[in-house]
C-alpha cells in the first residue's frame, strides 16, 4: 500500500469525496477543525496519481506559512521533486511571479519593487506633503490608505474616480475634494518610482488578463487544476482573476467556511463563497462538518451562535471528541478584576494540572485590550507572548536595513533613497537632501537618477555634502551592479558593513544597552533569515543565483499572519515556547489551544461599537465564532460590568452572544445563565468608590503595584487606607476606595464571605 492509498483509507466519507471529485467546480464548506488542510494536500496527490501533471496544479492561500506546510505535507506523500513542481504560493506570490514574467505588458520597468504596507504609507504623506493637503481628520493619511485598498479591491482606478463628477460631489459632500487627486498622484508617484503596493499586484494582474486574451489563454492552459483556500477570505478583484484563470476547463475547487469570514474591513467578500454555486452552476457541493478538535459541548456552542446569522451556508458541525466541560461564562467589576481573575485561573490550572503555558490563549477583540492583561500576568510571573505584536519587520533599524535592498534593487525608489542617503549620519543636511529631492522632481527622474547623473563637480553642495555624496554613490553604483550575480548573503552583509549600519549598531551597544543589543540582534535575525531563504530557495530546486532582489519579494510579500510567526519585539515565538499567548481574535484564526480565555464579552466591545452602529453583525458574530472553535478542551467567556472609553468610565451589558448560546452547554444553567448574571469563581471584586470587608493576610493584586499581602487596615469609610506588602514594590499605604484592589485569596479564618 502507498503512502497515498494509506492516508486516502484513514479519511472519513465527505473528505474522500472531497478529494477525489477532481473534475469540473467543486465547493468544499469545511468547518472549523474539519481537517481540511489535509483534504486540500491529498487532493493534490490524488491529480498526481491520476497523471495530471504537477506543473498544472495550481494551489493558492494567504499565507506563505500555510503553502510552505502543504507543500511540506505533499513532499511526504509524493516526494520532493514533484511536490516542488506543484505551484503553491499566496495569491500575492503568484500573481508577483506573473507580473515579473510579463513585466513588458505592465507599464512597468523590469526590477520593480513592491512596497509593504509601511512603506506605502511612508510614500502616501509625502504626496499629500507635496500637495499641501490641510491637516484635517478628513484628510487623515491611514484614513485615505484605506480608501485606495478600498478602490483597487472593488478596481475602480485613480483615473475613473477622478473623472467621475459622482465621486466629487460626494467628496465635496463629505469635506475631502482632494480625494480623488490624491489617490492619482499617489498612483503617478508609485509608477514613476517602479513600485507597486500590495492591492496593485492584485489590480494590475486583472489589468494584464483583461487587456491581453492571449495571456488568458496561456496562464488557462497552465493552470488546468485551481484549488483555493480559504476561499471566504477573498475580495471581489481576487474572485475576478479567478474566473480568468478558471477559464473553459472550469477545474477549480475552492475550500473555506462562510462562518469563518471574518476580514472585511481588508475588502473580504462573504458573498464569494455564498454564491459559488451561482457563478459555477454545475458546481458539486461537499460538506466537512466532523471537528476534529474541539469538545461536543464547545462545537455545538458555537454551532449554536453561528445559526443566529442570516446571511449563511447551511451546515451543522459535530464534534469527534467527547462531550467536555461545559463553557463557562464568568461576571467581573472591571476589567482589572477580569485580567486577575484570568491569570491567575491559568497559573492555577497550569501548576495544579502539570499543564504547559503554551496550552493557554486570551482572546480579546482589540488590541487596546492586551495592556492590563500583559501586566496582570507579569505580577503572577506567568511568561507570554503577544501573538500578532509589532513585528520585527517593522522595527526602524531592518526597515533602514530593507531601504537599502530596495535601492540597490530599484534604483528608482526614492522612499529607500530618502530613508537611507544620510542613514548613519554621513555629514548630509536635511537641506542637501531636500535639495536633491526638488531637482529631481524638476527633472522627473528619481533621487537616484539625478545623483547618479550629477558630473563629479556637484556644484551647488557643500565640500562636505559633496564628499558624502560622493562615496554614497560609489558604493551604491558597486552594489547595483552586483546584484546582477552575487548570492543574497553576501552581498547583504558587505551592504551591512560597507554602510556603516554595522559600526553604529555595534556603537550603539557599548555599556550593554538593553536597546542596542537588541537592535543589533534583530539586524542578525534578518541576517540569518537570508541565509534561511537561498537554503529554502535551493531546495525547492532553483539552480540560479539566489539574488538580493529574491530575498526582497519574499519579505514584502509576508501577510500579516506571516509576521506574526516571524521574530516579535520582546522576544521570538521559538524563544519563548512555554507561554501564554495574548491575541486579537482576528490574529488568532488558523490557531488552536487547549484552553481558551475570551474576554470583553460585553456590547460596545464585542460587538463593537462601530459594528452595531454600521449593521455588521453578522462579521462580529462569524468573529465570535472564530473565538470560540480556537478551544479544543475547555472555553471561557468573560465580561466586565465596566470598561474604560476614551476618559470615560461606562457601564456595559453583557454580549448579546452570550445570549445566543443555549444554557445546555453552558457552566452554570437556569436563572443565573439567562440573567447573564453568573459570579466570578474564587475572585470577590470591590465595585469602585465603594467599600469591601478586607482582612490582614489578604493576598491582593494592584494595578500599579502587583501582588501583595494586606498587613494592616487603619481609618474608616472614605477615609479606609490599607498597608500592603507588595512582592516587588514592598510596603505601600493606599486609600482602599481609590486602590481598586482585586482578591486573589482570602486568609485562613478571616471569616470574611
Amino acid at each position: 500500500m502507498t503512502e497515498l492509498e494509506r492516508q486516502l483509507a484513514s479519511l472519513n466519507k465527505e473528505q474522500l469525496e472531497a478529494v477525489t471529485t477532481v473534475q469540473g467546480p467543486l465547493l468544499v464548506i469545511a468547518g472549523a477543525g474539519s481537517g481540511k488542510t489535509r483534504v486540500l494536500t491529498l487532493r493534490i496527490a490524488y491529480l498526481l496519481a491520476q497523471g495530471v501533471a504537477a506543473n498544472r496544479v495550481l494551489a493558492l492561500t494567504f499565507t506563505n506559512k500555510a503553502a510552505t506546510e502543504m507543500r511540506s505535507r505533499l513532499a511526504s506523500i509524493v516526494g520532493k521533486d514533484e511536490a516542488s513542481m506543484v505551484r503553491a504560493g499566496t495569491f500575492h506570490s503568484i500573481f508577483l511571479q506573473i507580473l515579473r514574467r510579463e513585466v513588458a505588458r505592465t507599464g512597468y520597468s523590469e526590477g520593480f519593487s513592491v512596497r509593504d504596507s509601511t512603506a506605502s504609507l511612508r510614500l502616501l504623506r509625502r504626496v499629500m506633503r507635496d500637495m499641501n493637503v490641510p491637516d484635517s481628520p478628513v484628510y487623515k493619511p491611514e484614513r485615505i490608505a484605506k480608501f485606495i485598498s478600498t478602490c483597487k479591491n472593488q478596481i475602480v482606478l485613480a483615473e475613473h474616480y477622478v473623472a467621475d463628477p459622482r465621486a466629487l460631489e460626494a467628496d465635496t459632500q463629505r469635506d475631502m475634494p482632494l480625494r480623488g487627486r490624491i489617490y492619482q498622484e499617489y498612483t503617478l508617484y508609485m509608477k514613476r518610482e517602479n513600485a507597486m503596493d500590495f492591492d496593485d499586484l492584485l489590480v494590475n494582474m486583472f489589468l494584464l488578463l483583461y487587456h491581453n486574451a492571449d495571456l488568458r489563454q496561456k496562464y488557462q492552459n497552465i493552470n488546468q487544476y485551481i484549488l483555493v483556500d480559504e476561499y471566504q477570505d477573498t475580495n471581489f478583484v481576487q474572485n475576478v482573476v479567478l474566473k480568468y484563470l478558471v477559464g473553459s476547463h472550469r477545474n477549480i475547487c475552492v475550500v473555506g467556511d462562510d462562518s469563518q469570514s471574518i476580514y472585511a474591513f481588508r475588502g473580504a467578500k462573504v458573498e464569494n463563497i455564498l454564491n459559488f454555486k451561482r457563478d459555477y452552476k454545475e458546481a458539486k457541493e461537499v460538506k466537512l462538518e466532523l471537528n476534529y478538535r474541539s469538545t461536543a459541548n464547545i462545537v455545538n456552542s458555537a454551532n449554536r451562535l453561528i445559526a443566529h446569522n442570516r446571511l449563511r451556508l447551511d451546515k451543522k458541525c459535530h464534534a469527534l471528541g467527547v462531550l467536555g466541560e461545559r463553557v463557562k461564562i464568568h461576571r467581573y467589576a472591571t476589567p482589572e478584576a477580569e485580567a486577575a481573575a484570568v491569570s491567575y485561573d491559568i497559573k492555577v490550572l497550569a501548576e495544579s494540572s502539570r499543564l504547559d503555558y503554551k496550552d493557554f490563549a486570551v482572546l480579546y477583540r482589540s488590541n487596546a485590550m492586551a495592556r492590563t492583561l500583559e501586566f496582570m500576568f507579569k505580577s503572577q510571573r506567568i511568561p507570554t507572548q503577544i501573538y500578532g505584536g509589532k513585528s520585527v519587520f517593522e522595527r526602524s533599524e531592518i526597515q533602514d536595513l530593507l531601504a537599502y535592498f530596495r535601492l540597490v534593487c530599484n534604483p528608482n525608489d526614492d522612499d529607500a533613497f530618502l530613508r537611507i542617503v544620510n542613514t548613519p549620519r554621513r555629514g548630509l543636511g536635511s537641506r542637501s537632501v531636500q535639495q536633491i529631492a526638488d531637482a529631481a522632481r524638476m527633472d522627473e527622474v528619481s533621487c537616484w537618477q539625478y545623483l547618479d547623473g550629477m558630473d563629479d563637480s556637484m556644484g551647488g553642495f557643500s565640500s562636505k555634502a559633496r564628499v558624502s555624496l560622493s562615496m554614497f554613490r560609489a558604493m551604491v553604483r558597486e552594489w547595483i551592479k552586483s546584484e546582477k550575480e552575487e548570492d543574497a548573503t553576501k552581498l547583504a552583509k558587505d551592504i551591512y558593513v560597507d554602510s556603516g549600519l554595522k559600526k553604529y549598531f555595534e556603537d550603539d551597544t557599548e555599556g550593554d544597552s538593553e536597546e542596542g543589543l537588541g537592535r543589533h540582534g534583530n539586524v542578525q535575525e534578518l541576517l540569518a533569515q537570508i541565509v534561511n531563504g537561498r537554503d529554502a530557495y535551493r531546495s525547492d530546486g532553483h539552480d540560479d543565483t539566489y539574488r538580493l532582489s529574491i530575498f526582497l519579494d519574499s519579505v514584502s510579500l509576508l501577510s500579516e499572519q506571516d509576521r506574526n510567526a516571524a521574530l516579535k519585539s520582546g522576544g521570538a515565538e521559538r524563544e519563548r515556547p512555554h507561554s501564554v499567548t495574548l491575541s486579537t481574535v482576528h490574529s488568532s484564526k488558523g490557531l488552536e489551544f487547549d484552553y481558551v480565555y475570551v474576554i470583553g464579552m460585553e456590547e460596545s466591545t464585542f460587538p463593537s461599537e462601530r459594528a452595531i452602529e454600521a449593521g455588521s453583525i453578522e462579521e462580529e458574530r462569524r468573529l465570535c465564532y472564530v473565538a470560540m472553535t480556537r478551544a479544543a478542551k475547555r472555553l471561557t467567556l468573560t465580561y466586565s460590568e465596566t470598561r474604560q472609553y476614551g476618559h470615560a468610565m461606562r457601564t456595559l451589558a453583557p454580549s448579546r452572544f452570550l445570549r445566543e448560546i443555549q444554557p445546555d452547554y453552558l457552566m452554570e444553567s437556569g436563572a443565573a445563565v439567562d440573567a447573564l448574571d453568573t459570579e466570578s469563581l474564587g475572585f470577590e471584586v470591590m465595585p469602585e468608590g465603594q467599600n469591601q470587608d478586607y482582612a490582614v493576610g489578604d493576598a491582593v493584586m494592584h494595578r500599579t503595584f502587583g501582588k501583595g499581602v494586606i498587613k494592616r487596615l487603619l481609618g474608616r469609610d472614605t477615609d479606609r487606607r490599607v498597608v500592603i506588602d507588595f512582592e516587588e514594590k514592598g510596603e505601600r499605604t493606599l486609600v482602599l476606595r481609590y486602590a481598586k484592589l482585586v482578591v486573589v485569596s482570602r486568609a485562613e479564618g478571616s471569616g470574611v464571605e
